[in-house]
């Protein structure tokens, strides 16, 4: 096979198939006795894979949880063999795909250092010269002659990630790297991975944040089941990821939410999209509805019911009341907040509900996120949980 130029990646008809064991393995004396082995189930975690990757390009791999994302960056980082076909990577590669990777444990992190450059074919004397800007990079000086197995999951990360960009390689596969760490670490990685760039190395990028591949990826692959959907700009896939993953939020998964009983009133809520169906997954700008299902134990002929919604830390986004409700002792109705032209942008939502009674100024009803919907962004030119709006002028 011929070799690929530098910073180069290929893959041709990629595909890696596993064999698990359905049962418990068998025993010394079960083998003996010739008992009956267990089955075995074959899958393919990755099939039919065609790609090319550009020396200096910025490359994303995107999809859900068992998409095969991560088995496609082991195959590049030769952790496994493909089943079919072949992929190359042309010139000196560095991975970060699991942290802590082919350091050990009772190790120092300097001698993890000279241990990883060893896997990398780094010259001794080539280390020795670049071991205070790793160490400093890592922010490890302090712990430096600490063995790393009594290293956070943080210092875990800056450690790989501090070596694996000072070997200098020229494709830097990276799956999920940037999820642990604190925030200016991230951002001092990010800088790091800028410069790398700007020097020509060919990056793979394997995130479920897609605001990151945007940012740094000019192209994308979406892997589904194991295969190729689509291949194309960053903006593009991420657009059509979003789009499935909405259209995949199946109502059967979740069950009609039971009738909460209280004191004053019984409740039910639900999260319906456009055609009145229960859903809980929504791409950035698409029209939903909370309904809110009551059944009056007082008499409230004054109520204010109140519908806010709270992001995944529990801070208040914003809320909607609706005053002058007036409910009879049994009496049951049916109120629908439709959120026709929603800011929400990108993130998970807690929906809260509540009933006042406004004229005695008692809470009749309080109901914390008692539901929750998930809105996946498309607008390549935004940024957050929550649409700014607005027109730009230059004058």
């Amino acid at each position: 096979m011929k070799a690929l130029e530098r910073g180069r990646i290929e893959a041709v008809d990629l595909g890696r198939q596993f064999r698990i064991a359905t049962g418990g393995g068998r025993s010394l004396k079960a083998t003996l006795l010739r008992r009956e082995a267990p089955s075995i189930h074959e899958f393919w975690a990755l099939r039919n894979v065609n790609v090319e990757i550009e020396p200096g390009e910025t490359f994303g791999v995107v999809g859900r949880n068992g998409s095969g994302k991560s088995t496609f960056l082991k195959m590049l980082a030769r952790i496994y063999g493909p089943s079919e076909g072949h992929c190359q990577v042309g010139g000196r590669m560095s991975s970060l795909i699991e942290l802590g990777a082919g350091f050990h444990p009772e190790f120092n992190a300097i001698e993890n250092v000279y241990l990883a450059g060893a896997v990398y074919g780094i010259p001794k004397r080539e280390l020795a010269r670049d071991l205070d800007e790793i160490i400093g990079f890592a922010e490890l000086d302090a712990f430096a002659y600490q063995p790393i197995k009594t290293y956070s999951s943080g210092m875990f990360m800056r450690l790989g990630f501090s070596v694996a960009m000072h070997v200098r390689p020229d494709v830097l596969l990276l799956d999920e790297v940037l999820a642990v760490g604190d925030e200016r670490f991230v951002q001092k990685c990010l800088a790091r991975i800028a410069q790398f760039r700007r020097e020509g190395g060919t990056m793979l990028l394997v995130t479920h944040d897609p605001g990151t591949v945007k940012r740094l990826c000019q192209r994308a692959m979406l892997l589904e089941s194991g295969k190729v959907i689509t291949i194309g700009s960053a903006d593009d896939v991420i657009t059509e990821y979003h789009d499935r993953l909405a259209e995949q939020d199946n109502p059967a998964d979740h069950a009609e939410p039971s009738v909460r009983k209280f004191k004053h009133f019984d409740a039910n809520v639900t999260i319906l999209n456009a055609k009145g169906t229960q859903h809980h997954q929504f791409v950035e700008g698409e029209p939903f509805t909370v309904r809110v299902h009551l059944a009056a134990k007082t008499e409230a002929l004054d109520a204010t019911v109140v519908v806010g919604l709270r992001d995944e830390l529990g801070r208040e986004i914003g809320g909607r009341s609706l005053r002058g409700v007036a409910f009879a002792i049994g009496e049951t109705k049916t109120l629908d907040l439709t959120v026709t032209d929603p800011p929400l942008r990108n993130g998970l939502f807690q929906v809260d509900v509540g009933v006042n009674d406004s004229a005695a100024g008692t809470e009749l009803l309080s109901l914390e996120a008692v539901e929750t919907l998930s809105i996946y962004g498309q607008a390549a030119d935004s940024g957050g949980p929550v649409q700014l709006g607005g027109d730009w002028t230059v004058s």
